[in-house]
């Protein structure tokens, strides 16, 4: 299931960018889930940098329509790959989850987008569950939580910001 995702960052490129590549931030994306053997890698890309988290979830830490098929710890991978900057300071990324034990495929798309004080990041993410009969199910509800994730994505991203002023 495709959808596009819109995240607001209320400052400038370059400190999107230096927040983005701390993994700091990168870790505190996955707080909220209490990942256990928690790495985190940002590395440069030419121009531009790859952030990697890794670690493994415990299923009672799943959203609940997840935690009712996934009966162990779940190991996961997000790597985000991001270009050098355009003339106008624009990006270009990807997005990249690997689920071990799990039969989720989450990849896509990125552009970082300068704005007047503020960064725009838009997603065009392709979600698959590969479950019979429930996985498109599965995969509105993963999609409807978006939302959820974009939001505590703005509001982490102000305080870190604010924090580094």
């Amino acid at each position: 299931m495709r959808t596009n995702l819109k995240i607001n960052y209320p400052a400038d490129v370059d400190a999107v960018v230096a927040m983005l590549s701390d993994p700091e931030f990168q870790r505190g994306r996955t707080a909220r889930l209490k990942p256990e053997n928690l790495d985190c890698q940002v590395v440069p890309a030419g121009e531009g940098f790859r952030a990697q988290v890794s670690g493994a979830v415990a299923p009672t830490r799943l959203p609940a329509v997840a935690s009712k098929l996934i009966r162990s710890a779940v190991s996961f991978s997000v790597t985000e790959t991001w270009s050098g900057p355009a003339a106008d300071g624009a990006r270009t990324g990807d997005l990249a989850v690997s689920v071990k034990g799990a039969p989720v495929q989450v990849g896509g798309t990125m552009k970082m987008l300068p704005g007047q004080g503020s960064t725009t990041v838009e997603l065009d993410l392709d979600l698959r569950v590969t479950v019979p009969l429930v996985g498109k199910s599965l995969e509105e509800k993963a999609v409807g939580m978006a939302g959820h994730v974009v939001r505590d994505e703005e509001r982490r991203a102000a305080a870190y910001l604010q924090a580094k002023a």
